[in-house]
């Protein structure tokens, strides 16, 4: 069971898509590896502090909760 919409980001210049899920799906586990990596998507322009942008979530937050633990997907009630 998947999803469309991902946490994700583009490294280097040759914008490689990288999935930050290598210490685990959780937002706890997300943070830890951009943590670990240094990778911030923006710096905010008055404070100067290094900021992550979540993309699309969707898939990680799912992947957490009630429908995941039932087996079921978006696409089971939503989609013909």
């Amino acid at each position: 069971i998947t999803q469309c919409h991902v946490e994700y980001y583009f490294q280097g210049p040759e914008k490689r898509l990288v999935y930050p899920w290598a210490k685990g799906l959780t937002g706890d586990s997300i943070l830890a590896y951009y943590e670990a990596n240094g990778h911030r998507d923006w710096t905010h322009a008055t404070s100067g502090a290094p900021t992550l942008k979540a993309q699309h979530p969707e898939f990680e937050t799912y992947n957490q909760g009630i429908h995941a633990r039932a087996g079921v997907a978006c696409a089971d009630c939503h989609m013909p």
